[in-house]
């Protein structure tokens, strides 16, 4: 089954990213006493036992994201929040921090897993039950929505963001593209040929297929998971267009209910004449399934959500914020209630999926583990070829390669980031968002 996003600036004011925790975490007493003693202890507005006792209230209460604003406004305090910043620009700094780094790397890691298990031919270990709800190409989806959405609106202009999505997204694929054409290139196959020259230039522009002449490496495609790789790219050009309707609507709560309704409604039907699309593989997927499974419509109700939750400001609410075991107990649910394969089922099962996603990137945000190692990118774009490479030398039948397979994964991830996309990350525009 095939299963498929620049770090916030992080040298923003000390006081910001003890505001964000408390907003994100308010549930949490003892973080939200860290959040707010500093935004008080700031203010020239707080003093004697008033500012005390306002500062045991806030411990023992926390106060909505939207409530510390108004308050913090109609006090005239110069805050993170103050009305001095448009909203967009307030909602850029009450989010510089998140767990999107974490989430994607689970995506990609999510994906090589059952990738590997599949096409090794072994058991299921049992630590991955716990890993197949949460698929890993919905994931990938509904991060874009949010981030990509984030980072046009808030540099809106179309020359920076293409040159950011570009960066983002060639870089990486043409390094893995060539690594792959010398691979096989090696290995005796037809890379020379006129049809090996068209099919790696065409790579190159990420019209993504396996041509005939390498059916025969691997298990049959040279590199399954690059088929979202388009679909991403169809979705970022329709970011300036959502943009644009939805900076001329007056409801555009409304107009994005509506656009979601439509979507998921196209996306039950197209599963109902594609299984496909679902990675249902009964027969051999014909051109009209692929095609389907390539064209951006098919999965954009994951994308409409994540912009949906960016535009309404979802994450300084509760739900998002702080509610990702709420969301993970609804999952549940939906696997109990919805546990069919069918379109109406796994849609469902995905959107909620989606929301959870969302959740858990605002909630319980801790110290960045990773220090900006993002690794996630190349681990998805070279697991495939690597994968590739066992079973073309004989492996397979022995969960061992599954680690072996994980493992060399996670290096030629590092690999990839250290020597190809870091390096392109400098080149970006600035940005609100982490790695968008």
């Amino acid at each position: 089954m095939n299963n498929l996003q620049d770090r916030y600036l992080n040298d923003a004011h000390k006081y910001d990213a003890h505001f964000i925790v408390a907003m994100v975490e308010g549930a949490s007493t003892v973080v939200s006493a860290l959040g707010i003693w500093p935004v008080v202890m700031r203010s020239q507005h707080s003093s004697g036992t008033g500012s005390l006792r306002e500062r045991a209230r806030m411990i023992l209460a926390p106060e909505t994201p939207r409530a510390m604003m108004a308050k913090h406004d109609a006090a005239g305090y110069s805050s993170p929040c103050s009305s001095q910043f448009s909203p967009e620009e307030m909602h850029a700094k009450l989010h510089h921090e998140n767990n999107f780094d974490y989430i994607r790397l689970f995506a990609a890691l999510q994906v090589l897993i059952f990738h590997s298990i599949y096409h090794l031919g072994i058991e299921s270990p049992f630590w991955t039950n716990i890993l197949s709800p949460f698929a890993g190409v919905p994931i990938f989806f509904v991060t874009s929505g949010f981030l990509i959405t984030a980072s046009y609106e808030r540099k809106p202009t179309l020359l920076s963001y293409a040159h950011n999505r570009v960066l983002r997204i060639f870089p990486g694929l043409w390094a893995c593209l060539a690594v792959t054409a010398a691979v096989v290139l090696y290995l005796g196959y037809e890379v020379w040929s006129v049809a090996g020259v068209q099919w790696f230039v065409l790579q190159l522009c990420a019209v993504i297929y396996t041509p005939k002449f390498l059916s025969g490496f691997g298990f049959g495609s040279y590199n399954g998971s690059l088929w979202t790789i388009p679909v991403e790219l169809q979705f970022y050009a329709t970011v300036p267009v959502l943009s644009y309707v939805v900076a001329r609507t007056r409801r555009k709560d409304l107009t994005l209910a509506v656009a979601l309704v439509f979507f998921l409604g196209l996306a039950v039907i197209i599963r109902g004449i594609a299984p496909s699309v679902m990675g249902i593989y009964d027969t051999t997927e014909t051109l009209a399934g692929k095609l389907l499974r390539y064209c951006f419509f098919s999965h954009y109700y994951l994308f409409l959500i994540g912009a949906l939750c960016w535009y309404l400001r979802l994450e300084t609410t509760k739900i998002l914020a702080g509610a990702a075991w709420a969301w993970l107990i609804v999952l549940a649910a939906t696997h109990v209630v919805f546990r069919d394969a069918t379109p109406i089922a796994v849609v469902v099962r995905q959107g909620v999926l989606a929301m959870f996603t969302l959740a858990v990137a605002h909630s319980y945000v801790r110290v960045n583990l990773l220090r900006g190692q993002d690794i996630s990118y190349g681990v998805y774009l070279y697991h495939g070829l690597i994968l590739n490479l066992v079973i073309e030398f004989g492996g397979g039948g022995d969960a061992r390669w599954l680690y072996g397979v994980l493992g060399a994964s996670l290096v030629a991830g590092w690999l990839s980031w250290a020597l190809v996309e870091k390096r392109m990350r400098s080149r970006k525009f600035r940005e609100g968002f982490r790695h968008a």
